[in-house]
C-alpha cells in the first residue's frame, strides 16, 4: 500500500482553516495544528490513521474512511461528521456539534475516548451509529451533561466513566 503522510499547520498568529481530500490510499496524519477557532476538514475514502496530534477547535471527518485517530495528544473542542467507522481519542473532553456538519453520523461503529467530558450541543449533537463506545478517563468525567444529554440513535451503546455521570437521552425522543 502506498500510504501519504501529511502534516500541516496554519501560522500561530494567524487564523484559518486546513481543508484536506483524499482519494482511496491510506493517510497518515503526522501532525495538524490550526490555532484559535480553526477547523480541520477532512474528507476520506480510504483509511486514516495519525502518529501525531490533531489540535483544532473543529474537528469534521467525512467521506467513507475508515477514521483511526487515537494519539494521545489529540486535543479539540467540537466533533462533527458523516463517514464510516470511527475511532477518536482526545486528551481532555470535547463536545459532540456542528462543524460545517451537524452530529456525528457512521454507516460502522464509532469509539470514542477523552481525558475529560464528552457533551454535546443542544440539537445538534446526535451521534449516529451501529455501535457507539464511550470511555472517559479524567476522574469524576461525564458522558453528557446535567440538563443537556448526549443525544444517541446507535443499536448497541455502551459507556464508561470514572467516577462519573452518564446522561444520555435516545435522539428518537
Amino acid at each position: 500500500t502506498n500510504v501519504h503522510n501529511l502534516s500541516a499547520a496554519v501560522n500561530p498568529s494567524s487564523s484559518g482553516d486546513i481543508y484536506v481530500t483524499q482519494g482511496s490510499n491510506p493517510l497518515n496524519l503526522t501532525s495538524i495544528s490550526t490555532p484559535g477557532a480553526g477547523v480541520f476538514n477532512l474528507t476520506a475514502s480510504g483509511a486514516v490513521t495519525q502518529s501525531g496530534a490533531i489540535t483544532a477547535a473543529g474537528l469534521e471527518l467525512l467521506g467513507t474512511g475508515p477514521y483511526t485517530l487515537t494519539n494521545a495528544s489529540n486535543n479539540i473542542t467540537t466533533l462533527a461528521g458523516n463517514t464510516g467507522a470511527i475511532s477518536f481519542r482526545d486528551t481532555n473532553g470535547f463536545a459532540i456539534g456542528t462543524v460545517n456538519t451537524v452530529g456525528l453520523t457512521s454507516s460502522g461503529n464509532i469509539t470514542l475516548q477523552a481525558g475529560g467530558n464528552i457533551t454535546s450541543t443542544p440539537t445538534t449533537g446526535t451521534i449516529t451509529a451501529n455501535l457507539l463506545d464511550m470511555t472517559v478517563t479524567g476522574l469524576a468525567s461525564s458522558i453528557g451533561a446535567e440538563g443537556s444529554p448526549l443525544l444517541i440513535n446507535a443499536t448497541t451503546l455502551k459507556a464508561t466513566t470514572n467516577k462519573g455521570h452518564i446522561i444520555v437521552k435516545d435522539s428518537a425522543g
